[in-house]
């Protein structure tokens, strides 16, 4: 990679005018034709790949001082000095090339590009790219301390590097090309040599000059008589425009004598439509207040039909779709749902409006979605202490932490047991006591049952299986006594 791009940029210094007997029109690389213009004696495509390759400062130094700050990869003076962790300089952009290299050679392997090792070029020590570090003190003394030469091998300037930018500007053996260049005059010549060049070639330039002149006059002759040419088409198409405008007035004349005609029928047309989407519009409200008519009339018979059915005056039938997977699939509760959801589209009427306001309030109580609204509707049916289709409810006078269930097998055994004034016996089959202190319920039935489900008011997964042995179950939750009540399915 090094000596390629130092061949390169040696032999780009070695071009100057006369200095060897070569085409200045061709590349010196590839002969192919260099753009017109161009200060370079390389075409475009091989400057592209020339700075593709990064490289260091490319000076020949008035002395031995390039071996000391030498970069081992491009051989040239050391441009952001870095060092790595062997303590060798090189330049930045070198490593960096270099590393990428390295991790496209490893990632074309089909290897992971941190698998990459990475080596010193001068005693071949493997390093890691995060331990190298810029050292600008080094830059700054190689920038400055280091006596260079100029490009152009003519020039006797010799100088710091930090100086060559402001001589470049400068440098009187830097190739331009001729004033005359777009003329014709395709010579590149050193800066200090142009007045040389265009006084020992007045002749020649002022032939070249004739000639531009002569056919810029010759050029203005053609673009004159197209000019002529082009006026002489302008009159023919303004003859073309009057003889039209001609036409176009008599056409008018005629055309407004048409309009006064018929303006008159026009506004009687006019005023015939104007009744008509009238007709049309009034046609369309009534249409649509006939209709609004028919939706009122069918969804209050919905509404009345849904009322009357013996599921919804008998709260006790709420025990039908009490639970979700019966809710869910119960043939009335769809139909009721399904019709809350039509009546909410009712718009832009007041009293379909007003109708599905009352249905949304009647949805509250009407096969309500809510399982605390449906548990409430069958609490408030049962009678206390009364065991109606294996529901018992009973009361507890505060929100309780604890309750027990025991089955006793026969009435002699649950007699003694509720023996104690403290049991209160609310029927043949069943007794209660609330231990105040403990926040405890305990129930005692005489029932053949296998198990007994205590409901929670607000969630109904989370209702609570209790054993029939008597041992007290710690609840957790005070929503099991919600209304200093609770409510037991015994299954």
């Amino acid at each position: 990679m090094s000596s390629n791009k130092q061949d390169i940029l040696q032999g780009e210094r070695c071009t100057t005018l006369g200095a060897c007997a070569v085409d200045n029109t061709k590349c010196s690389i590839c002969l192919a034709q260099i753009d017109r213009g161009s200060k370079s004696n390389k075409c475009s495509h091989c400057i592209k790949k020339m700075n593709s390759i990064p490289t260091g400062f490319q000076f020949e130094t008035d002395g031995e001082e390039k071996k000391e700050f030498e970069c081992p990869i491009c051989l040239g003076i050391i441009r952001d000095a870095t060092e790595l962790p062997c303590h060798h300089l090189m330049c930045l952009a070198c490593l960096e090339h270099y590393e990428n290299e390295e991790k496209e050679k490893v990632k074309g392997n089909g290897e992971d590009e941190k698998t990459a090792v990475y080596l010193c070029s001068i005693c071949q020590k493997p390093y890691q790219p995060k331990d190298k570090y810029q050292v600008k003190s080094i830059d700054r003394i190689i920038q400055t301390s280091i006596r260079v030469k100029c490009h152009q091998k003519q020039c006797t300037w010799v100088g710091c590097i930090m100086d060559y930018q402001q001589h470049d500007k400068i440098c009187n053996c830097v190739l331009e090309p001729c004033p005359y260049f777009e003329l014709g005059c395709d010579v590149m010549i050193e800066r200090g040599q142009i007045q040389t060049h265009s006084r020992s070639n007045s002749i020649i330039h002022e032939t070249l000059l004739l000639k531009s002149v002569k056919m810029f006059s010759q050029e203005r002759k053609q673009y004159q008589q197209q000019i002529n040419d082009q006026n002489k088409k302008i009159e023919s198409l303004e003859a073309t425009v009057t003889t039209l405008k001609k036409h176009v007035e008599k056409i008018e004349k005629d055309t407004a004598q048409n309009i006064l005609t018929t303006k008159s029928e026009a506004a009687k047309a006019q005023k015939m439509r104007e009744n008509i989407v009238n007709i049309e519009k009034d046609f369309d409200q009534r249409k649509a207040e006939v209709q609004n008519l028919k939706v009122h009339a069918e969804q209050l018979s919905e509404l009345h039909l849904t009322l009357s059915l013996p599921d919804i005056r008998n709260q006790r039938s709420v025990s039908k779709f009490l639970h979700k997977k019966d809710y869910d699939t119960m043939k009335e509760v769809k139909s009721w749902n399904a019709f809350v959801k039509i009546a909410n589209r009712n718009k832009n009427c007041s009293y379909l409006n007003t109708l599905k306001d009352a249905i949304n309030n009647y949805s509250e109580t009407v096969f309500s979605k809510k399982w605390h609204t449906r548990l409430s509707q069958k609490t408030r049916s049962q009678t206390e202490g009364c065991m109606v289709y294996g529901y018992l409810k009973l009361r507890t006078y505060i929100q309780i932490e604890k309750i027990s269930v025991k089955k006793c097998n026969d009435r002699k055994e649950f007699q003694e047991a509720t023996r104690d004034e403290k049991w209160c016996r609310h029927s043949a089959f069943t007794a209660s006591f609330v231990d105040f202190p403990n926040e405890a319920l305990h129930v005692m039935i005489q029932f053949d049952f296998k198990t007994v489900s205590l409901f929670h008011w607000e969630d109904e997964e989370k209702n609570r299986t209790i054993p029939l042995n008597g041992v007290p179950v710690i609840l957790g939750d005070r929503k099991f006594s919600l209304h200093a009540g609770v409510l037991l399915r015994f299954n």
